[in-house]
């Protein structure tokens, strides 16, 4: 029988000081286990390649959704809101020890 390994990059952006607080970091990436240890910080894209001339999202969803989180003090509530990141783990049976504690930052 053959074996098959899966290999993915997490990005981990706590205590990085250059990159600033945790409230204010967004993560954007076409893999969604790439923002697995900060779940509310990622904004799930679809892959885009130079042979997709008529490729929108960025004008038409990326962009207006980072002027609009431009403007909020944290940007963590308007994320979770919008994509559902943690419960979306939880259904891919990913266990929250993984990417941490989010209470007091969403509204139940």
């Amino acid at each position: 029988m053959d074996r098959v390994q899966l290999h993915f990059q997490v990005r981990d952006a706590t205590g990085n000081q250059l990159l600033g607080s945790p409230w204010r970091i967004i993560l954007g990436d076409n893999n969604p286990f790439s923002f697995l240890l900060q779940p509310l910080n990622g904004i799930p894209c679809i892959p885009f390649s130079a042979g997709q001339p008529q490729d929108e999202q960025l004008l038409e969803v990326i962009l207006p959704l980072l002027k609009h989180l431009s403007q909020q003090k944290d940007v963590r509530p308007v994320l979770y809101e919008r994509f559902h990141m943690p419960e979306g783990f939880q259904r891919h049976g990913i266990p929250a020890s993984w990417w941490g504690n989010y209470e007091g930052i969403v509204k139940n």
